[in-house]
């Protein structure tokens, strides 16, 4: 199981405690407030021992991802460099700049991670209060129960999952979905970084980036051609300056599947780009699946069937339509 499917799990624990604890006495009665009210210390105790037990094999796993990416890497170019590149080269895994460079992604994905950790308690407090005052108004104002108020918020934390953060476009990220990104940014970055020092040990300038149908906007002005790492192959762009390198969205960013290889002048290229229209197409349509899977998890977590059913037919249908590949892994809520 990934550290983010992990994680996934602990939020959704950290969520059934907040109904239960709800839930608990005569929901509409003039003491249900206070009573609440005087358990948020029991909360914050029983949250607290589900992320002392499970954030530290999240973490565990989340650095397991990032060494196993970081040499994945290093071992690739080592398997496409010619041998005289390679025999005085000491191997990936005695490297000490492999090792620093793995080890300060690690520790930056152990830091977010402890601080994912922190959000989900503080943020499970906070909408713990707001719903026993929301609860209690409500019941007041006789809009509604205070039974129906929590049943709206249980469904709405099922859906959507604890809040990590709001971006600066106002987007509410869930937990599961920033960990995600957190791990994902970080393997991708370790991978880069790993295979680009595996170059300078190696004394490889070249690279060719790697291509696939439906590559993300800013990637695909780059599939299937040649880049200098260091500048010192006159005739060849530079990688990090002269492509979308660096930018969340761009070449190599966060979800990015490309990656480069080793390249000797007056060789065949492996990897060719591919038409734009035809690319943009097939990018299009694997942003309906994603979402579709997101709305069958979703659907899951709040205990819809219905929903479940009603996404799972949509996804049936664009799959079979546009000759897809079901992913079911990513319709999962482990």
């Amino acid at each position: 199981m990934t550290a983010a499917a992990m994680l996934f799990e602990m939020e959704t624990e950290i969520i059934h405690n907040m109904i239960r604890l709800l839930e608990r006495g005569s929901v509409d009665s003039a003491i249900w407030q206070a009573e609440r009210l005087t358990e948020l210390g029991l909360l914050k105790a029983r949250n607290r021992k589900i992320t002392e037990r499970e954030l530290p094999k999240i973490i565990e796993q989340a650095k397991n991802e990032i060494k196993a990416a970081g040499y994945s890497a290093a071992n690739r170019i080592d398997w496409l460099a010619s041998d005289n590149k390679i025999k005085d080269a000491l191997p990936v895994s005695a490297s000490p700049r492999l090792r620093e460079v793995i080890g300060t992604w690690e520790n930056q994905t152990m830091n977010q991670m402890n601080n994912l950790g922190m959000t989900l308690i503080k943020q499970s407090e906070r909408l713990y209060i707001d719903t026993i005052y929301k609860a209690t108004a409500e019941r007041l104002s006789g809009v509604t129960t205070s039974r129906e108020a929590i049943a709206k918020a249980s469904s709405e934390w099922r859906a959507k999952g604890l809040p990590a953060l709001v971006d600066k476009a106002g987007r509410q990220w869930s937990s599961e979905a920033y960990a995600q990104v957190v791990v994902r940014s970080n393997v991708r970055q370790v991978s880069t970084e790993t295979a680009a020092e595996r170059c300078t040990e190696l004394e490889i300038d070249l690279v060719e980036v790697s291509s696939h149908l439906g590559a993300r906007p800013l990637c695909e002005p780059y599939q299937g051609k040649v880049y200098s790492l260091h500048g010192k192959t006159k005739g060849y762009p530079l990688l990090y300056q002269d492509t979308s390198y660096g930018d969340p969205a761009g070449l190599f960013g966060c979800n990015c599947r490309h990656t480069f290889y080793p390249y000797q002048p007056g060789t065949e290229k492996t990897y060719n780009p591919y038409p734009k229209k035809e690319n943009d197409k097939v990018y299009e349509l694997s942003q309906q699946q994603r979402k579709l899977e997101r709305s069958i998890r979703q659907a899951k977590r709040e205990e819809n069937p219905e929903k479940v059913k009603e996404y799972q037919s949509q996804l049936r249908t664009l799959v079979k339509d546009n000759d897809l590949t079901r992913q079911y892994a990513r319709e999962q809520i482990f």
